[in-house]
This record gives structure tokens, sequence and C-alpha cells, in this order.
């Protein structure tokens, strides 16, 4: 009687290390840049990862390879020849011949973030399955993956007349209001100009600080 023998596979699996989406706070029409880190890096050769937005806000432009990735295979689903509008999701691959160890940016995404987007949050995360992400002993390697989100406001930043466009009208206005000159602002008003006086108040204190040393 013949018996018929064979031998299991079996692939270790490294649960090590943190994979994170970052955030950003743009205007509608705008351009924005997320990366995609991995810290506690357990060493990794090669990965695929799924990123998942809401396509009614984000539309991908274009994909680059981060601090960490120097050599190897680079590649996403943008390079198909679809529309990218079209697209439920972007897929980006990498592979090389043996691992890379440090902490740092593993890609970037850049979007086309819509000029019909409504003020909110806007969720964007990573996906793997089991096998997706390797290292040059052929392991799994299963990373934690944090997501994040785009943060859009109803007033564009620095538009200090509400007509959606930064002008030197929004300037000007801006420069009376600093200069102390009575100007009744709305809420809406405030919204647009807080980040820009936020950012003179901490380079007036900064100054400050270089003058009393």
């Amino acid at each position: 009687m013949c018996q018929e023998s064979y031998e299991e596979e079996w692939v270790n699996v490294v649960s090590e290390g943190i994979v994170s989406v970052g955030g950003a706070a743009p205007n509608v029409g705008e351009t924005v840049t997320i990366p995609v880190n991995i810290i506690e890096n357990p060493g990794i050769a090669g990965f695929t990862f799924t990123v998942n937005y809401n396509k009614r806000v984000l539309t991908p432009k274009e994909i680059t390879s981060g601090d960490l990735i120097t050599s190897g295979f680079f590649t996403s689903n943008l390079e198909q020849g679809i529309p990218l509008e079209e697209l439920d999701n972007v897929k980006v691959h990498w592979n090389t011949e043996s691992n890379i160890t440090n902490d740092g940016t593993l890609f970037n995404v850049v979007f086309d973030v819509s000029s019909t987007a409504t003020e909110g949050q806007y969720a964007i995360w990573l996906e793997y399955e089991n096998g997706d992400i390797t290292n040059q002993n052929l392991d799994d390697v299963l990373p934690t993956v944090l997501p994040n989100a785009i943060t859009i406001a109803d007033v564009i930043r620095g538009d200090v007349t509400l007509d959606r466009v930064v002008d030197q009208r929004d300037g000007v206005l801006l420069s009376r209001y600093i200069g102390g000159w009575k100007l009744d602002f709305t809420d809406k008003q405030k919204q647009g100009i807080s980040p820009i006086l936020m950012k003179i108040q901490n380079l007036m204190a900064q100054s400050q600080q270089v003058v009393w040393m």
C-alpha cells in the first residue's frame, strides 16, 4: 500500500512595528501630501498596502517613495493608465533583496482635494493581508496600522473677505486688524485668520526670547 507523504509549510510570523498614516488640514481645491511612516521597524524587505480614502473628496495624483525606499522595485496601481478618479483605492507595492530596518517614511500619497468638498474630517486608512509584508527571511511581518484623517474647514486660511480667494485685499484687512483697527469680523472671518495670527504670535514670542537672551 502506497502512502502519500507531504511536508507542511510553516511560516514564521513577526508581529512587530507600527505603520501610520499622516494627517493634514488642507483647503478645498488644494493638493495635499500624506506620508505613510513606520516606527519600531522589525526589518522588512517587501510590502503591499491598500490605501483607502473618500473618493468624493480625494483623488490620488501621485505616489512617491519615502526616504526609506532607496532601492528595489516600487510601483502602484496609479500606473495602470485608467482615470485616477475612477480608482476605488490605491495599492502600493515594493520589494528588495534585503531588509530595511530604520524608522521613517515608506511612501507618500499625493491627493487633489475636491473644490466642492464640505467641512469635516475624512478618514485615510491602510489595509493589508497575511503575506503582504515580508522580510529577508520570508517571514510574515504583521505591523500595527494606525489610520488618520484630513480635516477640511469651511473657511480657507487667510481668506478674510470670504470670497474663497486669498489675495491682496485679504492682506490689507489682516494688516489693519494686526495694527489695531476696529474691525467687526464675523466668526468665519476670525476662523480664516486665526492660524495666521497664531504663527505671527509665535514668531513674536521667539524674537522676544532672542532679545532677552
